[in-house]
């Protein structure tokens, strides 16, 4: 996959997850693996445009292992999980 069809990749599916919940996005491991079937040089690549993407819209990002906070429950990403972005307020 192209630097360009990733970069629409994450546009096509970010606009879909915002508009379920702006507060709070996630993407799974199945989503990125299965769904999209991208390899790990491509993963890398998805993570990095959408770590900018995502801090540029004032969002946080946590990804697997991480601990966050949202609706004042703890959380963490689950390994079932890729990254979980809060909106900041």
């Amino acid at each position: 996959m192209t630097e360009k069809q990733i970069i629409s990749l994450i546009e096509n599916s970010l606009e879909e997850k915002i508009n379920l919940n702006s507060k709070y996005i996630k993407y799974s491991f199945y989503e990125i693996n299965v769904k999209y079937n991208l390899n790990e040089s491509e993963k890398n690549l998805f993570l990095k445009l959408i770590r900018n993407k995502l801090e540029n819209n004032d969002y946080s990002m946590y990804i697997c292992g991480q601990n966050y906070e949202f609706n004042g429950i703890k959380k963490e990403v689950l390994n079932n999980e890729i990254l979980v972005a809060i909106k900041n307020t």
